[in-house]
């Protein structure tokens, strides 16, 4: 895994270098960066995939000296990572505030969810894509997409459908359902990953869309009660990953519908 993330964790690195040196204002503190930790900020709770993402790239670059301080990761949840991106957003652009986020930070100010966006930020690196997945407890009766959104065409607004509102899983719940006309979940606005999945699996969803790693790190090992145990309905790629074995993509089933995240990392302008 670590071979894997070289290229990526030597990108943040020389890109997180040059922002600082092309940024960065005359200040007394301007030589030398980092003399002090760098606080990097992830706009959802502990456990989630952006979580589980920026600890293991973080874990890699510290078990590999590439920095002199350490990165420290603080986590601000809520307004559908909202709140965290603003915390950065109205940070001193001194190089010791920095966020790692996805296209929500795009799809919350289209949504007017907010008045910002990237164009509020200055990029420092964009690193990886990840794949999403529908997914739903195991005992569930649906075995395909299809049959979720044939359910809510004939109950329209009961189905419970975990998507942040405004962010990119809110787009694709709204693109699943146009897919058959008449079909509407009742979307609610669950968190991050790990507090998704405590809903889904306590039924107060009926689905929910799930990065791939969540995904693999929620799911129990075979045997494990249906009811506490959950299920990868299809996947939302275009091809499945092998990591999910033979479940079936939206394109499979005939419906054009595909979508996935990538993480950037951005600082305060300045």
């Amino acid at each position: 895994m670590i071979r894997i993330l070289q290229p990526a964790i030597w990108l943040i690195i020389a890109c997180l270098c040059g922002w600082k040196i092309f940024t960065s204002l005359p200040s007394a503190d301007s030589d030398g960066w980092p003399a002090r930790p760098i606080h990097v900020v992830v706009p959802y709770s502990a456990g989630g995939g952006t979580d589980s993402f920026v600890r293991l790239m973080t874990k890699s670059i510290e078990d590999n000296q590439r920095l002199p301080q350490p990165l420290v990761i603080i986590n601000q949840p809520g307004g559908s990572g909202t709140i965290g991106s603003r915390y950065v957003k109205d940070a001193r652009p001194d190089g010791y505030r920095i966020l790692c986020h996805h296209e929500s930070l795009i799809t919350t100010q289209l949504s007017g969810t907010v008045p910002f966006g990237p164009a509020d930020f200055d990029l420092i690196a964009r690193t990886g894509t990840v794949h999403l997945v529908v997914v739903v407890r195991e005992d569930a009766p649906w075995k395909s997409v299809t049959e979720l959104l044939n359910d809510a065409k004939a109950e329209p607004g009961t189905l419970r459908f975990g998507a942040n509102a405004g962010s990119p899983a809110h787009f694709t719940a709204r693109q699943l359902e146009a897919a058959v006309p008449g079909a509407r979940f009742n979307l609610i606005t669950s968190g991050g990953g790990q507090k998704r999945y405590i809903e889904l699996i306590g039924g107060h969803l009926e689905a929910g869309i799930f990065s791939l790693a969540e995904y693999l790190s929620f799911v129990n090992e075979e045997g494990t009660p249906a009811d506490k145990n959950i299920r990868a309905l299809v996947s939302l790629s275009e091809k499945t990953p092998a990591a999910l074995g033979t479940t079936s993509t939206c394109l499979n089933e005939g419906i054009e519908v595909t979508s996935g995240n990538a993480y950037y990392w951005l600082a305060p302008q300045g």
